[in-house]
């Protein structure tokens, strides 16, 4: 997480940016036009519960797990179309 001071009307503000852990997950699934949403439906969960599992770091055999939802749905996109 870096931290950067900016000024604004004289007063300092804070703010905090930080990449997201599961970046890599996101842009992986944009990549092959899969929404999250519809890895959460495949996996049968939630969307919002989605989003919140990709704000940490997941484990390396959900991360897997995810990256094979995405892999089945991109193709089967691919034979339908």
């Amino acid at each position: 997480m870096r931290k950067m001071q900016e000024e604004a009307g004289g007063m300092k503000k804070e703010r905090f940016i930080m990449k997201r852990a599961t970046q890599e997950i996101r842009e992986y699934a944009a990549k092959n036009s899969v929404y999250l949403w519809e890895i959460a439906l495949a996996l049968g969960i939630s969307e919002p519960t989605m989003t919140r599992k990709l704000r940490t770091e997941l484990p390396e055999r959900e991360r897997e797990m995810i990256i094979r939802v995405i892999n089945e749905l991109a193709a089967m996109r691919r034979i339908n179309y």
